[in-house]
């Protein structure tokens, strides 16, 4: 999974779509979209998006038990921790 399929998942499970994001970051729903198709360009969006989200991006050492819920993200890709 990429980083914006898990932000996806998360505005799934938070029934956020995509215009209510654009509306709390204070874009446009299209910038929006651009992010979650280029899988966000840049660590500031993400960061941002995940903040927006009531997320947070922590770095942990690797093969450390990672919490409930969270998402693993490497190589552009993340995996979920299942609760």
């Amino acid at each position: 999974m990429k980083s914006a399929d898990a932000i996806k998942a998360i505005m799934n499970s938070k029934e956020v779509n995509q215009s209510m994001l654009a509306r709390r970051l204070q874009v446009t729903p299209t910038a929006i979209n651009l992010r979650l198709a280029r899988n966000f360009p840049t660590l500031e969006q993400l960061l941002e998006t995940a903040r927006t989200l009531d997320y947070e991006v922590v770095l942990v050492p690797a093969g450390s038990r990672k919490p409930d819920g969270s998402y693993t993200i490497t190589d552009a890709k993340s995996t979920r921790t299942s609760p």
